[in-house]
């Protein structure tokens, strides 16, 4: 009981009982209006025809509204993809620039691969750089950031570490483990080295955001 007092209050501290006091007694004279005004079929027949047209008005006025609100949805939606994908990069570009994320570029760039691949805290550094990249690749194929945001925070050379660097290091990781595959017995050398050759260009995200890279430089 005290509930439905409560409800009844708040409707009262509306404009709801305004409107209907005002509303209904409008709605019923306009129904009941033209009963009087009119007295032919021409009189009912002229009605008819400037309901027709005021419908009309009424509906075309509400899909430019329906269209406009629309239009200001996406917009709004737009600001809000353009607002997380600048957080992403911002995130990415804070551990680029971490201590860690430099002494891992600093051994991929100056260490031979051999002594990486002997050497457990340099493979760490070469998994290190390898993972961030293809992280960046992937998000920009699937969408979640655009490559130009990628471009104009890291640089122009920046993913040139794959073609100079990391491409040579995931190749002599992958050549092993395709001779181990038991579906490439009897393959050669050369059949080996395609299919890992296969793998590293077509399989790792790095080497897919390498390709679009080259392109948006030739493009910019």
């Amino acid at each position: 009981m005290e509930r439905r007092k409560d409800i009844f209050n708040l409707l009262l501290r509306t404009d709801l009982p305004l409107i209907i006091l005002i509303g209904a007694p409008a709605f019923l004279f306009l129904s009941v209006l033209p009963y009087f005004l009119i007295t032919s079929n021409e009189g009912w027949n002229h009605l008819s025809v400037m309901s027709v047209y005021v419908y009309t008005i009424i509906t075309f006025f509400t899909l430019l509204l329906i269209a406009a609100t629309a239009f200001l949805a996406l917009r709004q939606l737009s600001e809000i993809s353009k607002s997380r994908k600048l957080d992403v990069v911002f995130e990415l570009s804070r551990y680029y620039a971490t201590e860690e994320m430099h002494k891992a570029l600093i051994t991929v760039w100056t260490s031979p691969p051999e002594e990486i691949e002997q050497d457990w805290e340099k493979r760490n550094h070469r998994r290190m750089v390898s993972d961030f990249w293809n992280m960046i690749g992937w998000a920009v194929k699937e969408g979640l950031i655009d490559l130009d945001l990628v471009y104009t925070r890291f640089g122009k050379g920046a993913i040139n570490i794959w073609d100079q660097r990391l491409r040579g290091m995931e190749l002599r990781i992958r050549i092993p483990i395709e001779q181990n595959n038991p579906e490439n017995r009897g393959k050669s050398e050369e059949e080996i080295r395609r299919l890992a050759e296969y793998h590293v260009d077509m399989e790792e995200p790095q080497a897919w955001l390498s390709r679009e890279w080259k392109k948006h430089i030739t493009q910019s």
